[in-house]
């Protein structure tokens, strides 16, 4: 006769996925934004106005961020109370003084973190590096 085993324990993460859901609520780009200050607001503006100039692409929410794809996504951002996060994706690491941190996500695929707190940053050499992950993610 074989014993039964006990039940194997949940983990935080499986707990709270049994209370909350595995998926929060998507949230659109204006309740993502609401309450920024102007500063942040209008270094959103000019950044989506740069990412959209590229070229025909999809622009998705969910609850904590906003994606910019093409066959891939190549770009995407959360915003912050004091500042708004950028994650772009190309086939190598970057090293510069404006990324925040690097951390491959493929073997061929390095995910670059920056911080945005004005519409003065987005511009060379921000903008030649989203251009290359935009070209390269389809």
């Amino acid at each position: 006769m074989k014993t039964k085993k006990p039940p194997k324990k949940k983990s935080k993460a499986q707990e709270r996925i049994g209370r909350e859901g595995y998926h929060l609520p998507k949230r659109s780009e204006h309740e993502q934004l609401e309450g920024l200050n102007e500063d942040l607001q209008d270094a959103w503006r000019t950044l989506r106005r740069f990412l959209m100039s590229l070229g025909n692409q999809e622009v998705r929410t969910s609850h904590r961020s906003i994606m910019f794809a093409r066959k891939t996504c190549y770009v995407f951002v959360r915003p912050k109370k004091a500042f708004i996060e950028l994650n772009f994706f190309l086939p190598r690491s970057l090293q510069s003084e404006f990324i925040k941190k690097v951390t491959p996500v493929s073997k061929t695929k390095w995910v670059h973190v920056l911080q945005l707190k004005h519409s003065d940053q987005v511009e060379e050499p921000l903008t030649d590096w989203i251009r290359e992950a935009f070209e390269v993610s389809g």
